[in-house]
């Protein structure tokens, strides 16, 4: 993406006018607002818009552009002095600077998606989302064999598929107010992974983590959450670490949260990741300590195949119903938008 940024831009030594170099931070501040226009600033990074999406444009990739020909200035003092300037003379992005500013609105490969109503409308730079999923918006996509699916695993149990349906729905919103994480176990070869990956597709990897909730107490690793909308773990892992368990209750409500950067800065941020656990056994009272329970949804895959009854292409035929996929997802959302307006149970009805 950086390097399309780059096309058919001038040098800072060419945006120069008849004045030399009388304020090298001030053309260079000037160049850079060009080259990665438009730009925007959020207090800490900046950020650009390109294929539909804010982007976070990386400090090394602009000093970059201008080390070559401002090489005679160079050092760290200078290139601070060039960010400082620019940050002033850029827009400054909306307050709250939220991942996805709207609860109903999905960013998608092709547009973004009123969720609640199922239109599509083009991308456009005043919806500031940062967050945009893999998969495209296509009202008349099927998901048959993700269908077939769900009647293998669950025996054509309905209770686990609009369980599952809604919060896979949740997913693709900007909003954790649910207060809910879900548990999904089972025995090996039983389904699980697969419906994860089936999600995953449909995210994208760039907006999936993978923090474990043992780690959940360190800083840097809450600094992989923000802009996420899915974090994704393996067993419950909290028995012991009661700060983890603290800051787990407090991302899954949404509440302010403190991250650090590695080797940079502290911020704060409401986390919008939900989470979701695969485990292969059901959750034991120590995992639940400190009001877990209340806040745990449960998916069981019981049916373990054996290798000889497993499809082996069925995540390739999944992924081909990627978009039949979301469709399936956004019905989801659907149903927890409308409960969430009318105070009725979000999962269950």
């Amino acid at each position: 993406m950086q390097a399309e940024l780059m096309e058919n831009a001038l040098s800072p030594s060419q945006e120069v006018s008849g004045d030399g170099w009388k304020a090298p931070a001030v053309h260079a501040a000037l160049f850079l607002k060009r080259r990665f226009d438009p730009l925007i600033y959020d207090g800490m990074e900046f950020w650009t818009f390109c294929h539909g999406v804010w982007a976070h444009v990386d400090r090394l990739v602009m000093a970059d552009e201008i080390a070559s020909d401002l090489s005679k200035a160079g050092g760290r003092a200078y290139t601070d002095a060039v960010f400082e300037e620019l940050s002033v003379i850029v827009d400054a992005a909306p307050n709250p600077w939220d991942p996805n500013p709207s609860t109903r609105l999905v960013n998608c490969g092709n547009g973004i998606v009123d969720a609640a109503t199922g239109l599509l409308r083009p991308h456009f730079s005043g919806s500031y989302s940062r967050v945009q999923i893999a998969a495209r918006y296509d009202k008349g996509a099927q998901c048959p064999r993700w269908m077939q699916f769900l009647v293998e695993a669950f025996d054509g149990a309905p209770r686990p598929v609009t369980l599952l349906q809604r919060y896979f729905g949740l997913c693709l919103l900007p909003m954790v107010h649910s207060g809910k994480f879900l548990l999904i176990h089972g025995p090996q070869d039983s389904g699980k992974s697969t419906a994860i990956r089936a999600l995953v597709h449909v995210l994208g990897l760039r907006n999936v983590a993978g923090v474990w909730l043992k780690e959940l107490s360190e800083m840097e690793k809450l600094a992989l959450l923000p802009g996420k909308l899915l974090n994704l773990s393996f067993c419950m892992g909290l028995e012991s670490d009661g700060l983890s368990r603290v800051a787990f209750r407090r991302l899954i409500a949404g509440d302010s949260m403190l991250a650090k950067s590695p080797g940079r800065f502290a911020f704060q941020f409401k986390n919008t990741a939900k989470f979701i656990i695969e485990a292969e056994r059901a959750p034991e009272p120590q995992d639940l300590k400190g009001g877990l329970g209340g806040s745990m949804l449960c998916v069981e895959f019981k049916n373990s195949l054996p290798p000889y009854a497993q499809d082996q292409g069925l995540d390739v035929q999944l992924q081909s119903e990627r978009d039949g996929i979301f469709c399936w997802m956004l019905e989801g959302a659907r149903a927890i938008l409308e409960r969430s307006g009318n105070g009725r149970p979000l999962f269950h009805d």
